[in-house]
């Protein structure tokens, strides 16, 4: 399991524009941009290459095996990250500047600064995410060809079937053509109930027509489709309302 060079080599330039000496990141979906993995912890990189550590427990201990080849150290603290952390990072913190990536919880962020006194609250890996490499691109799209693929597949199965059934399926077939999962809960509404932004899925039939929206998640990357399926003649009602949207939309993007 490869660390990610480049995004980490990328995170130190911010933290030098930034003066951040330690940076501080948490939060698991993060973790999974520079780790590829899904894991628990708290990964501490240094504005100086040689001082990145992750700082985790041992449910990943196997799983992390090859990290330490790209001079990631693994700290295995099963008596907690914070105690863990806190015995790391003393060594280093005298006249340095802390880091925290801020997409944590309230209670998180006051235990560090309770503990780390010079800490600061930062969002520079949003910062990083808004570009995206050429690996990432592929994943997205690969994660929205596997929910085409998955909306396409129910225009022969929908009919007869509860909305519940349906929805049920898409998270099935999502797993089955490669994905990690649903991007979300999948919304599948039909005759009344698609007029909610937000319907839930009910034991109700499907007939005539039938909104879709769904996403598959492919290795950490998200698609998110949104498809009107109908059996019947289209209502001339829907085809115009379809056709101000298209215009509304050219015109936005003009």
């Amino acid at each position: 399991m490869p660390f990610n060079i480049s995004k980490l080599k990328k995170l130190r330039e911010l933290l030098a524009v930034n003066r951040v000496d330690l940076y501080l990141i948490c939060n698991p979906l993060e973790l999974r941009y520079f780790l590829d993995m899904e894991v628990e912890g708290i990964l501490v990189v240094s504005q100086n290459k040689n001082y990145t550590y992750l700082i985790t427990d041992g449910r990943y201990q196997h799983q992390l095996q090859n990290i330490e080849n790209n001079n990631v150290r693994v700290v295995l603290a099963n008596n907690g990250y914070l105690k863990g952390l806190s015995k790391l990072v003393t060594r280093y913190q005298k006249g340095k500047k802390l880091g925290v990536e801020g997409t944590i919880s309230l209670e998180l962020y006051l235990k560090l600064k309770n503990e780390f006194k010079n800490l600061t609250s930062l969002f520079l890996i949003r910062e990083l995410r808004m570009i995206k490499d050429r690996e990432e691109i592929t994943r997205i799209k690969k994660a929205v060809e596997i929910t085409r693929t998955v909306i396409n597949g129910i225009r022969n199965k929908a009919i007869g079937k509860q909305e519940k059934e349906i929805k049920a399926y898409l998270e099935y077939r999502i797993q089955s053509l490669g994905g990690d999962g649903s991007a979300f809960s999948p919304i599948v509404a039909s005759g009344a109930n698609s007029a909610y932004p937000h319907a839930y899925p009910r034991d109700k039939k499907i007939s005539k027509f039938l909104l879709v929206d769904c996403g598959a998640k492919y290795r950490g990357y998200c698609a998110d489709l949104t498809r009107m399926l109908f059996w019947d003649k289209i209502p001339k009602v829907i085809k115009r309302a379809y056709e101000d949207v298209i215009q509304a939309k050219k015109l936005a993007l003009s």
